[in-house]
């Protein structure tokens, strides 16, 4: 009951707009009091979840996406897939998911790819026909292709708090990822049916071929950066944290003598903002780690597990049980927050049922795609109207169709088709 009550302040005043880290400082603070423990021996697991290595590669690739946003690299992504299906009715929506899933695979972040991907996709949909809140909503649940592509920031908590491979865990997702990308896909092309569409100008095979090769050439360094980046970590030749330096000192190379759009200006507003997204980051490791600590240490993972177990014998039911909580969770926590607090306690009740480790990091960042759009925190969805500049009655018919249609049913092949998560993993021997 204590830890249920916790649970609930910390929910309670998230929903309320309370800063992510006093939310956890007032559930750990219910916790303590609850059960008498020492908060002195808390401190030491607090900072040593801060000083992890691992953890020293999320800061990196935050930069590396707020890099990659300033240097022009989305505007090129954009241009290289639009050649090659922008001519196809409904083709542009199509170009704005794949090239969400490209820029994901440098970003990490779904905030990095709404606000590099919306500004240059939202105006030119608004052209060709599509309504404006129509566009916000595609860019917004395509933005979120950044949790289930690798280099994700919440793959390396949840690898980062369940002592699991980060490569391991990057490999996972690469499956549910490349789905989500053609059920959105998908998706987009049935409800652009119904659009008055502009169709751009037809161009001849020979013109098509020269488009792809001018902008193709232009894209290549910026294809490279995630080529260079997730083969040195699949390769064994650098660590995870040791690629994400890499993918800094790649993108500045790019953005400052490829691309030349990198100003010293633009760097310091990358830094600048990577310092503070970072910053809010770690301190919310700090506490969190400290509150999940608080419930192993009250045996929270057991009873858990005792209650499901006891609820029904269906493993079947309990997994879809959990993903309807993940969502839950994801509605109203970010998905950091939502690693941090929900793996250590989930863990050893998947376990029980026979699903790995790695299996169910892969569930939980597919239920996290759903739950991260849907009110009534969904900070991400709000991005999307405020870059959108559209209001969010706008935006949610769409948004419900993506989710419902698209990233509910992923989540759900995610935990019922292992090998859609596992096969990678197995291939290259994790």
């Amino acid at each position: 009951m204590d830890a249920f009550v916790a649970i609930l302040i910390l929910t309670v005043l998230m929903a309320l707009g309370v800063p992510i880290f006093l939310c956890f400082v007032g559930a750990s603070a219910w916790m303590i009091v609850r059960t008498g423990l020492d908060p002195i021996f808390l401190i030491p697991a607090g900072f040593n979840a801060t000083s992890s290595v691992i953890l020293l590669a999320i800061p990196l690739f935050i930069l590396f996406g707020y890099m990659v946003e300033q240097a022009g690299i989305a505007e090129r992504l954009f241009r290289f897939t639009n050649s090659m299906i922008g001519h196809l009715r409904g083709g542009l929506g199509v170009v704005c998911v794949v090239t969400s899933a490209i820029f994901g695979a440098m970003s990490g972040m779904a905030a990095a790819s709404v606000c590099a991907i919306g500004p240059i996709m939202i105006p030119r949909m608004e052209k060709e026909g599509y309504p404006r809140g129509y566009a916000a909503a595609l860019v917004t649940c395509s933005s979120l292709l950044s949790l289930l592509i690798p280099p994700s920031g919440s793959a390396i908590l949840y690898a980062f708090v369940t002592g699991q491979s980060v490569a391991a865990c990057f490999l996972a997702i690469v499956g549910p990822g490349l789905l989500l990308t053609l059920v959105l896909s998908l998706l987009h092309l049935r409800m652009a049916r119904a659009m008055p569409l502009a169709m751009p100008p037809k161009q001849t095979r020979r013109e098509m071929s020269r488009s792809i090769l001018s902008t193709g050439r232009s894209a290549i360094a910026a294809l490279l950066l995630p080529i260079l980046v997730l083969g040195g970590i699949y390769g064994g030749i650098v660590t995870t944290t040791e690629a994400a330096a890499i993918a800094v000192a790649g993108a500045v190379v790019v953005g400052t003598l490829v691309y030349r759009e990198l100003s010293v200006h633009k760097l310091a507003l990358a830094v600048r903002q990577a310092a503070i997204t970072s910053a809010s980051m770690m301190v919310m490791v700090f506490f969190g780690v400290m509150l999940s600590r608080l419930f192993i240490m009250s045996q929270v993972p057991q009873t858990l597990a005792e209650a499901m177990l006891g609820l029904t014998t269906n493993k079947y039911l309990i997994f879809l049980l959990i993903n309807l909580l993940l969502g839950f969770l994801g509605m109203i926590m970010d998905p950091g927050s939502v690693m941090i607090l929900a793996a250590p306690l989930l863990l050893p009740v998947v376990v029980q049922l026979g699903m790995s480790p790695i299996h169910f990091g892969a569930v939980m960042a597919a239920a996290l795609s759903y739950g991260n759009i849907s009110p009534p925190v969904a900070g991400v969805l709000y991005l999307g109207a405020r870059v959108g500049n559209v209001g969010i009655e706008q935006m949610l018919k769409p948004v419900y169709v993506f989710m419902l249609l698209g990233s509910f049913p992923v989540a759900l092949a995610a935990t019922y088709w292992p090998s859609l998560s596992l096969f990678l993993p197995r291939v290259l021997g994790y």
